[in-house]
């Protein structure tokens, strides 16, 4: 007589059809991307022990987290990149390594577009740093002979990864993200790896640009344009594609997830702070275009995971599908390395202003260029501050929306493409279950705010100066936690608030005095602050915006010691200064 775990021969047999095991004369043999999985199953049930080869156990460690990944050189990044994002970076050469595709799923403001910066340049600088630190075969099976297939390929046959690891040749890696982050890739690789020689494929004259990719290190550009553009990238070839915000390939059918899986690439890798915004199978379409196949088909996968979880809350279910992605999804949240993090986190988020606002920004600089010399010419240089104070002021109501400026005939749905970018990270800052309070030195911005807000239906608070019971406002937001937002004025609520509820911040418009928005973004930082506290500074692209801030970093010391106001800032400005700002 025998005694039988019949629960665990049953789950094992679940896991062994995940698998998809293939008939072979010696028994069955296992792709060599399912080891971290099938690693991991055995493992929860100590009566369980498996022969394989060391090799196969050195790479199944690998899979399932357990082996420490080595972090190549990384430069003059070394003292730029934290523990955890040169961990990101030996991950993904690790990725590489096997041929595998991966999910760097961290949470937003851990700084994936660091990571991935990082890691692509390792492999513009060396090439072969990963093949000579291979440990392992490139190919696994269960019995030791040689592997399964040592690539996936599409029905069209082009070879999207080779578990080979890099070969000689170079070719150029390609960035797909929303329209709005275009510019923030660009600003990213230029300040953290100006090595990279970049190129941006995005507006009416990108087509003129196709010809430079072969000589270009790094292409960025968006869904939308890959998928306008779809017949232009059918003869390329890129090393390594990276899709950021990945949700935008959920829908399998979509013309944007067709468009991105028919680009050949040698290596894929995603980037989404949000890997499963609406259902289980959105993580199918992300895993079809990472590596086609490891999920089974969309019919299977929906029958063995997306209703057992969705319709029956099958526990066991939900835990077989967390251990078939974790050997290709890492996520950190920022209260598990917050150990390793500053307790406040800052970053820029760039974006371009739309062709209607581009035009009237430009009219408002020139007809301020001349009103300055004007003034400089009649009244001299302390009278033109005035001037070129009140030229500043609207350019930087037109970097915001264009309808601050009380124009007539303007469209809303091409006014600001500032507004775009701060739908993109409300939609992340929500999904991830965060709370945000929302800085704008313009009031009229705030009531656009709170109209989209309204619209879409998103509970918010509101304060501004002529708020009347502030105190009972900020209880309301602080005690009530299904209220996401709290949209402030930051001449009336950047100091003497205490909003530890929150633990995002955006600020929707530059101070001139960084200690300003300093000290707006400590409502939440603050004593009774348990989480980390992501800080977002919205800058529209090639404007007077990112001058001040290039202003700002020269003059910090000066700054920071006239926490007053405008009129101060603009006394401590030269000729020179002003001219520069008006440029």
């Amino acid at each position: 007589m025998a005694v039988i775990d019949t629960g665990a021969v049953e789950e094992l047999q679940e896991a062994l059809l995940d698998c998809a095991p293939r008939q072979h004369p010696q028994g069955y043999r296992i792709h060599n991307n399912q080891a971290g999985f099938l690693e991991a199953t055995l493992r929860q049930h100590a009566h369980w022990r498996i022969q394989a080869p060391a090799e196969w156990r050195a790479r199944a460690s690998k899979q399932s987290g357990e082996a420490k990944l080595e972090c190549p050189p990384m430069g003059e990044l070394e003292r730029v990149l934290r523990p955890y994002q040169k961990q990101g970076v030996a991950w993904l050469g690790f990725l590489r390594e096997n041929g595998f595709g991966g999910i760097l799923a961290d949470e937003m403001g851990l700084g994936k577009t660091l990571q991935t910066l990082a890691f692509l340049r390792t492999l513009q600088n060396d090439l072969g740093w990963l093949r000579e630190k291979s440990l392992l075969s490139p190919t696994l099976s269960s019995g030791g002979g040689e592997g399964e297939a040592t690539s996936v390929e599409r029905q069209s046959g082009s070879s999207l990864v080779s578990s080979g690891g890099p070969r000689a040749e170079r070719l150029p890696h390609l960035i797909v993200c929303p329209t709005s982050l275009v510019p923030n890739w660009v600003a990213e690789a230029e300040k953290f790896t100006p090595a990279l020689k970049v190129l941006a494929l995005h507006g009416p004259e990108r087509h003129a640009r196709f010809e430079r990719i072969p000589a270009s290190d790094l292409v960025v550009t968006s869904y939308a344009l890959l998928r306008r553009d779809a017949e232009r990238y059918r003869d390329l070839e890129f090393d390594t594609v990276a899709l950021d915000e990945a949700q935008h390939i959920k829908n399998r059918q979509t013309q944007n997830a067709q468009a991105v899986k028919a680009i050949k690439a040698r290596h894929r890798i995603v980037l989404t702070g949000t890997p499963l915004e609406n259902s289980v199978l959105d993580l199918w379409s992300i895993f079809d275009f990472l590596m086609p196949g490891y999920l089974g088909t969309a019919k299977d996968f929906r029958e063995r995971y997306e209703l057992p979880i969705a319709r029956e809350q099958n526990a066991e279910s939900q835990r077989r599908l967390a251990r078939r992605l974790r050997p290709f999804m890492l996520r950190r949240l920022k209260a598990e390395v917050a150990p390793e993090l500053p307790a406040k986190l800052e970053q820029v988020s760039f974006c371009e202003l739309t062709p209607e606002q581009r035009s009237i920004y430009q009219q408002v600089l020139e007809a301020s260029r001349q009103d300055l010399l004007a003034t400089a010419g009649m009244q001299g240089i302390a009278r033109s501050r005035i001037v070129a104070l009140s030229a500043l002021l609207r350019l930087r109501q037109v970097c915001c929306d264009l309808r601050l400026l009380k124009l007539e005939g303007i469209d809303p749905d091409t006014a600001s493409g500032k507004l775009d970018l701060f739908g993109e990270l409300l939609e992340e800052v929500l999904d991830g279950g965060h709370r945000l309070l929302v800085f704008s030195q313009f009031v009229s911005m705030l009531t656009l705010l709170k109209e989209n807000l309204t619209v879409e239906g998103i509970e918010f608070c509101y304060l501004d100066g002529s708020t009347t019971d502030r105190a009972a406002v900020v209880e309301r937001f602080q005690t009530n936690e299904v209220i996401p937002v709290f949209l402030i004025s930051l001449k009336a609520g950047g100091v003497g608030l205490n909003l530890t509820g929150a633990d995002t911040v955006i600020h929707f418009d530059p101070w001139w005095n960084p200690a300003v928005e300093d000290q707006a973004t400590d409502r939440a930082h603050r004593i009774g602050q348990n989480k980390v506290v992501t800080s977002y500074k919205l800058i529209a692209r090639d404007t007077v915006e990112e001058k001040i801030l290039t202003l700002q970093n020269r003059k910090r010391e000066m700054i920071q010691a006239t926490i007053a106001g405008e009129e101060e800032f603009a006394a401590s400005l030269s000729w020179e200064e002003i001219q520069e700002l008006l440029a």
